[in-house]
Formats: C-alpha cells, sequence, structure tokens
C-alpha cells in the first residue's frame, strides 16, 4: 500500500513538473530550419549569442559549406542547393555549448529537413568554401 502511494504521488509530481514546463515552453524555437521548396531552404536564428559555426556536408562527411556567423546578430538565410544531386545531406550548428544536427533529403518532388539524432561522426573534408 505504502508503494503504490509512493509511486501515485511521484507520478503525479512528474505530471504537474512536464505540464508547468509544457506551458511555460517558448511557442518559438531559438533556431529554426525549414524547407521552402525542392531546391531551397531557411535558416532563422532569433539571436547568436556566441561565435556559431554552420556546416553542409553530404553522406561521406565532405563539407560543401561552412559559413561563422557573428555574435548578438539575428540570422536568416535561404539556402540554394539546387546545383546538388539529390540524396541526404545534413546541416550541422555549432557553438561553444551545443550542437544541432539537421538532416536535408532532397528528392525530385520536395526537400524534407529533420531533426537527426544519430550519432554518426563525419570526417572534416573540405570540397569548397561557397561566399555570397
Amino acid at each position: 500500500m505504502k508503494k503504490t502511494i509512493r509511486r501515485v504521488l511521484v507520478m503525479s509530481i512528474l505530471l504537474a513538473g512536464l505540464i508547468t514546463y509544457a506551458e511555460n515552453g517558448d511557442p518559438k524555437p531559438a533556431m529554426e530550419v525549414k524547407s521552402i521548396n525542392t531546391e531551397r531552404f531557411l535558416l532563422s536564428v532569433k539571436e547568436v549569442k556566441s561565435t556559431t559555426s554552420i556546416q553542409l556536408i553530404d553522406v561521406y562527411g565532405y563539407i560543401i559549406y561552412t559559413e561563422k556567423l557573428s555574435v548578438g546578430v539575428k540570422y536568416r538565410k535561404i539556402y540554394d542547393i539546387a546545383n546538388l544531386p539529390m540524396g541526404k545531406y545534413y546541416l550541422i550548428i555549432k557553438d561553444k555549448e551545443f550542437s544541432k544536427k539537421y538532416s536535408l533529403v532532397k528528392n525530385n518532388d520536395k526537400l524534407i529537413v529533420n531533426i537527426d539524432f544519430s550519432s554518426q561522426r563525419s570526417e572534416n573534408k573540405m570540397i569548397a568554401t561557397l561566399t555570397e
């Protein structure tokens, strides 16, 4: 009986914590990557809090594009990948404190963007550095 009451109490506390966290969550994420069409995607960051690097790599780990973002700016950019063949690519966004990895799957009819939770490690092989 005591174990059951203890379990119910612990589950109630956990549920209350989850509800509180869900209600206080930011409805607009600090960073967003979304597909625009089959050849372009948008990366937007509310505020760059530390020097941040952006890399676009292919499935073999070759770096296709790299860019550094300065501290204190809002960032919004549309990336055009029309010249890349169909397939899977990774967008890696890193700063001193965190790293996020997105997978981009380019097909004939759409560009699919997902957060990638795999732990594949890629080598730093540079093909080209693109600039505007």
